[in-house]
C-alpha cells in the first residue's frame, strides 16, 4: 500500500473502474460458493432464486463463475425486511438470525442501522470485519482530507451506529486523535474544542450548522483551530446553499461529505479536494450497483444516471450481504476527477421511503429543498419541512425565514417559492412562512429536510 499526499491505496485507488468490476467479479464467484453454506438466510433465497428461474445450483455448481457483474442479475435481491424476519426469531448462539454467518464466539462486535424506517437492523462483524471496516473507513476519511496529524472531534452520539466506533476505529487507523464529544451539549463541545486543540469535526450537516449558529455567536471560528469539516448522515451537503452556510458559519472552504450504511460497510463514500460529489471509496471489499427503483434493472455507470444503490459485501465473514437494496437514491456526478481517482461520484437524493406521490408521479423531499434553498436561501434558515397529504393535493412545503428578513421580502416569499418549485419540477406546493426558530431548533439535531405525514 502506497500512502502519500493524495490517496490512501494509490494502486487500487488508480485503477481503471472496468477493471476494478472485473476484479470484483472474480471476488464474488468465491463468495458465492461457499455463501449458501455459511448463511441459511442466503441457502433459503438463492435456492428460492435458482428453483424459478431453472438455475438451481447453478452458483455453485458452475463454480460461481461470473465473467462480469452482469450476471448479478441472475442473484436475486437482498431487502431489509428479508433480513428484519431473519432476525426475528434469534436461536441459542445465533443472536443475528439467519443471516448470521459464523459461529457467535467469533462475532466481535454488534453494529445496528440508523432505524429510521422501522426496528433497527443488527449487522455483526468479526475481528477480521472490523479491521476490514477501520482500513475502509480510514481510506474515506483520507479522500475527505483527514491527515495523521489532526486531532477529530467526533461527534457521533450513538456508539452502536455505523457512525459511531467504526468511525473512530477508522480515524484511528489513519493515525489521527480522536475526541469523542458525541452526547456532550453544543456550549460543552464548543468549549473543549481549543482545550483539545482539535483541527477537525466529524458530524451530520445539521448539527455542524447548529453549533455554527447557536454556539459560535461572538467567537470567530478561527479561534477554536477548526481546519476540516466532515459531515454524514443527510444528503445536505448536495445543495450548494447549505454547504455555503455550513461552511460560512465555521470560517471554513474544508467541508466533504460522507455516506455509509451499517447494513455493507460504515464509509462506503467520500469526497475529495474537488468536492464534485462522494467518491465509491468500499471497492476492495464491497461491490455497489445502480439500479431502477421500479424494475430492478441494472444501471450503467455515468454522469447522470439516477438509481438506488445496490451493494454486496464480499469480504465479510459474519453477516454477509448479497444485493442488498439500500433505498438510498443516488445520481452519479461523474466518472472523471481532477483528484485521478476513478470510482464513480454520486450524491444523494434521498431514500425510498421519502418520496411524496403526486398525481402520476413522485418526488422526493431532498429535490423540493434544493429547489427552495437554490432560489431563495438568502432568505430562508436551511431546514426545510415538506409534509405528504395526498397525491392530488398540492404537497406542503414548511419554510423559515431568517431573522431580520425585511418585511417586503417577506410578502410574496410563500408564492414565489411555490411558482419556481412549480416551473422546476411540474408539481404544486403549499409553501408556508413559519416563525423563526420553529424548524431550526426542533430537537437535538434536527435534518435538514423533514417529512411530515399530515
Amino acid at each position: 500500500m502506497t500512502v502519500d499526499a493524495r490517496y490512501w491505496d494509490r494502486d487500487f485507488e488508480t485503477r481503471p473502474w472496468s477493471w476494478i468490476e472485473a476484479w470484483q467479479a472474480q471476488q464474488l464467484a468465491s463468495m458465492l460458493e461457499t455463501l449458501p453454506q455459511r448463511s441459511e438466510l442466503y441457502r433459503d433465497l438463492l435456492a428460492a432464486a435458482g428453483s424459478r428461474v431453472g438455475l438451481r445450483g447453478y452458483w455453485v455448481t458452475r463454480g460461481g463463475r461470473l465473467p462480469t457483474l452482469d450476471m448479478l442479475e441472475t442473484v436475486p435481491f437482498t431487502t431489509r425486511d428479508d433480513l428484519c424476519r431473519g432476525q426475528g426469531e434469534p436461536r441459542p448462539g445465533r443472536p443475528l438470525g439467519l443471516q448470521q454467518a459464523v459461529p457467535r464466539q467469533y462475532v466481535d462486535q454488534v453494529v445496528a442501522s440508523a432505524g429510521t424506517t422501522g426496528r433497527p437492523v443488527l449487522s455483526g462483524l468479526t475481528r477480521r470485519d472490523r479491521d476490514v471496516w477501520s482500513e475502509a473507513a480510514a481510506l474515506g476519511f483520507w479522500t475527505a482530507g483527514i491527515r495523521p496529524d489532526d486531532v477529530v472531534a467526533h461527534l457521533a452520539q450513538q456508539p452502536a451506529a455505523a457512525s459511531g466506533w467504526p468511525y473512530a476505529d477508522g480515524l484511528r487507523r489513519l493515525g489521527a486523535t480522536v475526541a469523542w464529544l458525541g452526547g456532550c451539549q453544543p456550549e460543552q463541545v464548543l468549549a473543549r474544542l481549543p482545550a483539545l486543540q482539535v483541527t477537525a469535526l466529524v458530524t451530520s450537516t445539521s448539527l455542524g450548522i447548529r453549533l455554527a449558529r447557536d454556539g459560535l455567536d461572538g467567537v470567530a471560528p478561527r479561534e477554536l483551530g477548526i481546519r476540516k469539516l466532515v459531515v454524514g448522515g443527510e444528503a445536505g451537503l448536495s445543495q450548494p446553499e447549505t454547504r455555503r452556510r455550513i461552511g460560512d458559519g465555521w470560517g471554513l472552504t474544508h467541508v466533504r461529505d460522507t455516506m455509509g450504511l451499517a447494513e455493507a460497510m460504515a464509509n462506503l463514500w467520500s469526497e475529495c479536494d474537488d468536492a464534485g460529489g462522494m467518491h465509491f471509496n468500499a471497492g476492495k471489499y464491497v461491490i455497489v450497483e445502480l439500479v431502477e427503483p421500479r424494475t430492478g434493472s441494472r444501471l450503467p455507470w455515468q454522469e447522470g444516471t439516477r438509481g438506488e444503490a445496490v451493494y454486496t459485501t464480499f469480504d465479510r465473514d459474519a453477516t454477509p450481504v448479497l444485493r442488498y437494496r439500500s433505498a438510498d437514491h443516488l445520481e452519479v456526478t461523474g466518472m472523471r476527477c481532477p483528484c485521478g481517482r476513478t470510482s464513480p461520484r454520486v450524491r444523494c437524493l434521498g431514500r425510498t421511503d421519502d418520496l411524496i406521490p403526486h398525481g402520476l408521479t413522485e418526488v422526493f423531499p431532498s429535490i423540493i429543498r434544493d429547489v427552495v434553498l437554490g432560489g431563495f436561501g438568502d432568505a430562508l434558515e436551511p431546514q426545510v419541512r415538506v409534509g405528504k397529504d395526498g397525491p392530488d393535493r398540492p404537497i406542503p412545503v414548511e419554510v423559515e425565514p431568517r431573522e431580520g428578513l425585511p418585511e417586503d421580502q417577506r410578502c410574496d416569499l410563500a408564492d414565489r417559492i411555490g411558482e419556481a418549485v412549480r416551473q422546476a419540477l411540474q408539481v404544486r406546493v403549499a409553501a408556508v412562512l413559519v416563525p423563526p426558530g420553529t424548524l431550526s431548533r426542533n430537537g437535538p439535531g434536527p435534518a435538514l429536510v423533514q417529512v411530515r405525514a399530515i
